[in-house]
């Protein structure tokens, strides 16, 4: 049962969408779940290392290494970036930056995740990034954290 503050956000996030041009709520589910996904992708893996060191156990991260992009013109150079910084947390900024970051890096990174062969690499092949602007980009990633947190805060039993 979603409580009434959660349910609140998911509307402002639905209502974001709206306002911002991507009216199609296919669309608007689909650019939420890439967004989600590269959230909960960053959450899953700082725990994952946490509880690796609690083990004392070794911890190779998703994030670990440089990710190069695929570039379709040939001309142009291939330019890697530090996986670690594609992390949900680490992609900050003014809001131009941001959404460079993502729209050039950060999703392709999701895109190209996993095996080539898998469900999911099949089903991203023809994602794609939909989000217009910076400042609507900006918005909607601060009420997914918005989001995130009241689940934290959020008992649910």
């Amino acid at each position: 049962m979603l409580t009434k503050i959660l349910k609140s956000k998911v509307t402002i996030l639905l209502d974001k969408f709206w306002s911002g041009g991507i009216s199609n709520p296919l669309n608007a589910i689909a650019q939420i779940t890439y967004l989600l996904f590269m959230k909960q992708l960053d959450e899953n893996d700082i725990l994952r290392k946490s509880n690796a060191v609690i083990k004392g156990k070794k911890y190779k991260s998703v994030f670990d290494g440089i990710y190069f992009p695929l570039v379709s013109d040939i001309n142009e150079p291939k330019n890697g970036a530090s996986k670690e910084s594609l992390r949900w947390n680490q992609i900050i900024g003014t809001p131009e930056q941001i959404f460079h970051k993502v729209q050039t890096l950060a999703f392709p990174f999701i895109k190209d995740f996993g095996d080539t062969d898998s469900f999911f690499a099949k089903h991203m092949q023809n994602a794609v990034f939909l989000i217009p602007k910076p400042s609507f980009l900006k918005d909607v990633m601060d009420v997914i954290d918005e989001i995130y947190k009241e689940i934290k805060n959020t008992k649910f039993y």
